[in-house]
């Protein structure tokens, strides 16, 4: 028979042990819940970067068929092509530059002058037409109508120029897949056609100083007159100065630019512009097939 006090221990004995046993219990499922807990972040944090991986991999794939798209939405070859001859077509700003150095010789005047085989600074004195190329030379405004009848004169025979390499190409791929096309130049016919030869670019109307307006934006209104272009936006300029670029969109037409030319035009207009001419034929005709 239990006495008094081993009754007690007996009923306290009886309490703990289930509470003790919950405790352990409830000890254990926290460490299995924890664990549990533990396995899903590590989960979480595997399928993470595979599934950003996946996303990433599939946004740079979407936004380069999008890219496709929007080009190929955008390019539409044009009714008809009007280029600019000098620095454009032909590589004829160190004949320019060698041309004022010989007047500045004759005339005495004393200018400080860039050698021709200095592109970037060769491209501080250009300008369009002629008379202005002088003025920008530093050639005072007295002498400019003389000097420009001289380089009229004088010019092509003295200063022989080239085409750019790669022109022949891109005139007939224009030929051949556009059809329409002409030359408009502050230049003369009689220059340009010299610098072309007696066959590249023998097809090609060309509008001049000396046979045509003398502004530029008459010159180019009246090339899609005779080309048969009512449309002007359905005609492109190819142009490397902002005075071309200037001219050809008051008049209607889109532009392309190069950036080989008298002026470096890329970041200054807002227009395509070609690094060289086999680029220049990419944008006009699309890729080469």
């Amino acid at each position: 028979m239990l006495q008094g006090r081993d009754v007690r221990r007996s009923a306290r004995l009886a309490y703990e042990v289930p509470e003790r046993e919950d405790a352990a219990v409830m000890k254990f499922a926290g460490r299995r819940e924890q664990q549990r807990r533990d396995r899903e972040a590590g989960q979480a944090a595997v399928r993470k970067p595979r599934i950003c991986q996946l996303r990433g991999s599939l946004g740079s794939a979407m936004i380069s068929v999008l890219a496709s798209l929007s080009t190929a939405l955008r390019f539409r070859l044009p009714r008809a092509v009007l280029f600019d001859a000098d620095g454009t077509l032909l590589n004829s700003l160190p004949a320019h530059v060698k041309f004022c150095r010989t007047l500045n010789t004759e005339r005495g005047l004393g200018l400080a002058l860039p050698l021709s085989s200095d592109l970037a600074a060769s491209r501080k004195i250009t300008g369009a037409p002629m008379a202005q190329f002088f003025r920008n030379a530093g050639f005072p405004d007295d002498v400019v109508p003389a000097c420009v009848a001289e380089y009229e004169a004088r010019f092509a025979a003295e200063c022989p120029v080239l085409p750019y390499d790669g022109v022949d190409t891109l005139l007939r791929r224009v030929r051949d897949e556009i059809g329409a096309a002409a030359i408009v130049t502050s230049n003369t016919a009689v220059n340009v056609r010299r610098g072309l030869g007696p066959n590249l670019g023998a097809d090609l109307e060309i509008f001049g100083i000396d046979n045509g307006p003398t502004t530029k934006r008459e010159a180019i209104a009246l090339a899609l007159d005779r080309l048969g272009v009512a449309a002007p936006d359905d005609a492109t300029y190819v142009g490397d100065t902002r005075s071309d670029f200037e001219a050809a969109t008051a008049c209607g037409l889109r532009f392309v630019g190069v950036d080989y030319g008298f002026e470096a035009l890329r970041g200054a207009v807002d227009a395509p512009v070609a690094a060289d001419v086999d680029e220049l034929c990419a944008l006009l005709c699309g890729p080469d097939r």
